[in-house]
């Protein structure tokens, strides 16, 4: 049976054992860095740190609200 290269998405609600993520085939790991004009995930920047020593690739993505868009794009690209 061959694995196929997989992607999870995760956020900071999330529980997460990455030794058991790598060993089950994951490759890739997507984590919301961000929501709205305000909101920071708290566990973004340690997993990413985490993840990448762990040689996965990583992504981050944006929740986006009805507010300012550039007050959400400014809050991302500091984040993230």
């Amino acid at each position: 049976m061959a694995l196929i290269n997989a992607v999870i998405d995760i956020y900071h609600k999330t529980t997460i054992d990455f030794e058991k993520v790598k060993n089950a085939g994951i490759v890739a790991i997507i984590h919301k860095a961000t929501e709205a004009a305000t909101f920071k995930d708290s566990e973004y920047s340690e997993r990413k740190r985490i993840a990448k020593n762990m040689g996965f690739l990583w992504g981050a993505y944006h929740f986006s609200s009805g507010g300012s868009v550039t007050d959400q794009v400014d809050n991302f690209l500091v984040h993230a």
